[in-house]
């Protein structure tokens, strides 16, 4: 399994975000039928939004 993976995996440019923080923001998204740019202020200002993504500490700045 992990040569089949090791496939995928690049070792240039910036590191990959977690999936769960990643289908978090999108169920979010949906859920709320918001734009990028509202996400990004409701993502930032609201701490549930972030538990909910999988992040152990709140953060007032953005995470992307």
């Amino acid at each position: 399994m992990k040569k089949i993976f090791a496939l995928f995996v690049s070792y240039y440019g910036s590191q990959s975000k977690p999936v769960h923080l990643m289908s978090g923001f999108l169920i979010l998204k949906q859920v709320y039928n918001l734009s990028d740019e509202a996400h990004d202020v409701f993502f930032v200002s609201d701490l549930y939004f972030q538990y909910f993504c999988g992040l152990a500490s709140f953060s007032v700045a953005s995470s992307l």
